[in-house]
């Protein structure tokens, strides 16, 4: 009966801690609105694990202005989309960590989800392999899987509508396998759902507050459903880094899994194999949709806006003829790709939302004194769809909002697709270069028209943004 008592006291200590911790944060950041907050559990019930389906819902819930405070428990959180704010807050290195919740993803050692003192020397390693010489190296790569793409979406040619997003994600998965780790692979059906359902299983435990303690999770179906995803992964890593080994032995050095390999041959203990498994799984489930999905995004944009599809087509066949290979000094001349790229992300960012955690205190001007531990979420999605930045038809599709003059006029953290400071995206060179090199291939062969209306377009939550529903299109020779 003691031990009872006992847990009891610990269990009413602990709870008001954490309610001390809510009143403390509220009115610390009384100036700054959020959605109505319940003792001890703060605005846990707000979040539903249906908004899954609907991001834009749920990421206008939680800043709905430029600066609104949450709290999760535990967690105090701050959602910042003032530009001259965020600026400040990612370029400070006290906030370079990732909030706690990256743990559900189960890869400590890898880019994405590694807390800071992992992630910095991981980071440092493999920076030279991600830079932009780097990716110029790829394009023989990036050519061969494009024209590979083109001729699978072109057997459509002439039979209906179809949807595009099943040819471009296999695509950015066996373009990611070979330009990351020198493999080549062909991606059947059931590996593809299982890229995508273990990036879901994980977003939906994120929204599910009762899902973050880990007994209730295990006794879920979405431990299993990750658990699949990382064992059939892993289990592809092995003749994958065999293969890859003896290349490297062979004085073939070049790839991202290149760098690690040879840390790891340096220094086994604080660079074991886990580690390089880890980073493989991490780079091709954090970087096979991004190149994938912001081309089929920009593919649905130029079939419901057939004027920018027309100005476009004219420009990429002044420097580029089908049958031929595509060279980045092309690329580089092609002003208004440029343009319609960077307007696809700024609608459907690669990442639609930045999340950081204070390492320390910090003092930001016009928010306050951060405190440890508080987390930051930075709401690209809407952001980019801000009237006050981008006007009052911001979530009107329109090239022009990257004319010069306009860009000019802008703060430089008011268009982040790939994140920004230190710890931005390391893939954001590869995506950029691939996206361009792709939509050229494609649009100098293609045309696409669709049924699919701009505001009808609804996105569910998952490490990129992806459309709640089929990329329905029907495509047409030129």
């Amino acid at each position: 009966m003691l031990l009872i008592y006992i847990l009891l006291i610990f269990i009413i200590i602990f709870l008001l801690r954490i309610e001390l911790s809510r009143i403390r944060f509220n009115r610390k950041f009384k100036n700054i609105p959020g959605p109505p907050s319940y003792p001890i559990i703060g605005n846990s019930l707000f979040f539903n694990p249906k908004d899954i389906g609907d991001y834009a819902n749920l990421i206008n819930k939680v800043s709905f202005a430029t600066k609104t405070k949450l709290s999760v428990f535990k967690q105090n959180v701050l959602v910042i989309r003032e530009p001259s704010a965020v600026q400040k807050i990612l370029s400070h290195h006290a906030f370079f960590e990732k909030p706690w919740q990256f743990t559900f993803f189960n890869l400590p050692y890898g880019l994405f989800s590694a807390f800071y003192p992992v992630w910095k020397p991981i980071r440092k390693v493999t920076n030279p392999a991600m830079s932009q010489s780097a990716v110029k190296n790829m394009l023989p790569v990036f050519n061969k899987h494009i024209d590979r793409l083109c001729v699978k979406i072109g057997q459509h040619v002439g039979r209906g509508s179809f949807d595009i997003e099943n040819y471009f994600v296999k695509f950015g998965i066996e373009q990611i396998f070979e330009t990351m780790v020198g493999h080549q692979f062909e991606c059947s059906e059931k590996m593809k759902f299982a890229f995508q359902d273990a990036l879901t299983a994980m977003i939906e435990r994120l929204l599910n507050v009762f899902l973050y303690n880990d007994t209730l999770y295990k006794m879920s179906n979405k431990q299993k459903r990750i658990d699949e995803t990382l064992k059939l992964l892993g289990d592809l890593f092995v003749p994958v880094i065999e293969e890859r080994q003896k290349i490297y032995e062979d004085g073939n050095k070049n790839l991202l899994i290149d760098e690690l390999i040879s840390k790891h041959k340096e220094d086994k203990a604080n660079w074991p194999i886990e580690l390089l498994k880890e980073n493989f799984i991490s780079i091709l489930l954090a970087g096979f949709e991004t190149t994938a999905i912001t081309i089929a995004h920009a593919v649905l944009m130029l079939a419901m806006h057939p004027s920018v599809d027309k100005k476009l087509f004219n420009e990429i066949s002044t420097f580029y003829t089908p049958g031929h290979e595509l060279n980045y000094d092309d690329i580089k001349k092609m002003d208004y790709l440029d343009m319609v790229v960077k307007e696809v992300l700024r609608l459907f960012p690669a990442v639609p939302g930045i999340p950081r955690t204070s390492m320390a205190d910090v003092n930001i001007e016009n928010i306050g004194n951060i405190p440890k531990d508080t987390t930051i979420i930075v709401p690209t999605y809407t952001m980019h769809r801000d009237p006050e930045i981008w006007g009052p038809e911001a979530d009107k599709f329109d090239p022009d909002n990257f004319l010069p003059s306009k860009i000019a006029n802008r703060h430089p953290f008011a268009y982040l697709p790939f994140s920004a400071g230190s710890r931005n995206c390391i893939g954001m060179h590869y995506a950029n270069i691939n996206i361009r090199f792709g939509l050229a291939k494609i649009l100098s062969q293609y045309r696409f028209t669709t049924n699919i209306k701009f505001e009808d377009l609804k996105f569910k939550l998952a490490v990129v943004l992806v459309l709640n529903g089929e990329y329905s299109v029907e495509i047409h020779k030129r």
